[in-house]
């Protein structure tokens, strides 16, 4: 965790400034910045059974909460001090100021944590030995519990409407709703800002009622949200597609995430290491695939019907959690 953090502090910091010129080293630094978050990613969740006690969904939500609270302060500091702004062909250098605060923010908050992280005693992967790391072994995880596929897959599948969304709500609004960009801005930040309340509350929601309903309303949530995107070209308000995707937005991650802690319980340490992996690989695919889709499509039509194209994976998704056989809170 320290490690893998570390790079990725580095490598973000360093895209601030002008240590390369060739685009191409520029785009091998920013991959170092994402695998070493990436794989950190999986660490810090492991830590949710550890730290959280029996209060997996709270601890869960609070964290994902926390994490928009910070986004919507980094690019409030970075729109002060005018980097956010600044226009990227006449001040490069001063656009570049962004990737030093988010550096200096991880920093700063992930310090305490670190820190902590230095003093625990290390200890061995699994008892009595070295373990021989391969390729199947998380493969192996998840076909010993089809039970847990499910709930892979079905995380996954909402994960591409969520992914759909963010990544073309914006151009939407702009190209088919004459939206200037600092009003998009401002919207984003009212989506993550919402998206921060509504993840904390669905949290305590979970530890009281459980998390098998609260996940199919996420689904049905995503569902709606991509024809209500496109109803905005006929008069309908942005505002109900966008309050709707706010209180969807960090909800799917955190109910999975908690899930998977209470599967991971009984679990070696090894068997673990590669479950939360495999979470996250399956969460990452949604960020290629989603995309990749809608831009074919837009090939062929505008892009307000395109992206119609994300309702159907959280159908999928409700298709297959409907055998999954949800753990109980306590």
């Amino acid at each position: 965790m320290i490690v893998t953090t570390g790079v990725s502090i580095l490598a973000t910091t360093l895209l601030g400034f002008d240590v390369v010129e060739n685009p191409i080293a520029l785009v091998a630094l920013y991959a170092v910045s994402a695998i070493g978050y990436y794989i950190a990613l999986p660490i810090y969740t492991s830590y949710l059974s550890e730290t959280s006690g029996s209060l997996i969904g709270r601890a869960s939500a609070t964290g994902w909460a926390v994490g928009y609270i910070g986004g919507i302060l980094a690019a409030a500091i970075a729109l002060f001090i005018g980097s956010l702004t600044a226009p990227i062909a006449t001040q490069p250098e001063k656009f570049r100021e962004i990737f030093v605060l988010a550096g200096i923010f991880n920093l700063i908050f992930s310090l305490p944590m670190l820190l902590l992280a230095w003093k625990i005693r290390r200890s061995e992967i699994s008892p009595g030995g070295k373990y021989s790391w391969r390729l199947g072994a998380a493969l192996d995880v998840v076909r010993r519990s089809p039970n847990t596929l499910r709930l892979l897959i079905a995380y996954w599948m909402v994960g591409e409407s969520a992914t759909i969304a963010l990544y073309f709500t914006a151009i939407f609004l702009s190209s088919f709703a004459g939206m200037p960009i600092a009003k998009i801005f401002a919207l984003t930040l009212a989506i993550q800002f919402i998206a921060a309340l509504s993840t904390w509350a669905i949290g305590r929601l979970a530890e009281k009622f459980g998390s098998k309903e609260l996940f199919r309303i996420t689904c049905l949530l995503w569902v709606l949200i991509p024809p209500l995107l496109w109803s905005i070209k006929i008069g309908i308000s942005y505002w109900i597609p966008l309050i709707m995707m706010g209180l969807a937005l960090g909800a799917h991650h955190t109910l999975v995430r908690a899930e998977v802690v209470r599967i991971s319980l009984p679990m070696e340490r090894r068997d673990k290491g590669s479950l939360f992996g495999f979470l996250e690989v399956s969460g990452r695919v949604s960020s290629i695939a989603g995309p990749l889709i809608v831009g074919f499509l837009a090939l062929f039509v505008a892009l307000p019907e395109a992206l119609l194209v994300a309702a159907i994976f959280p159908l999928l998704s409700l298709a297959v959690i409907r055998k999954y056989k949800w753990l109980r809170t306590s």
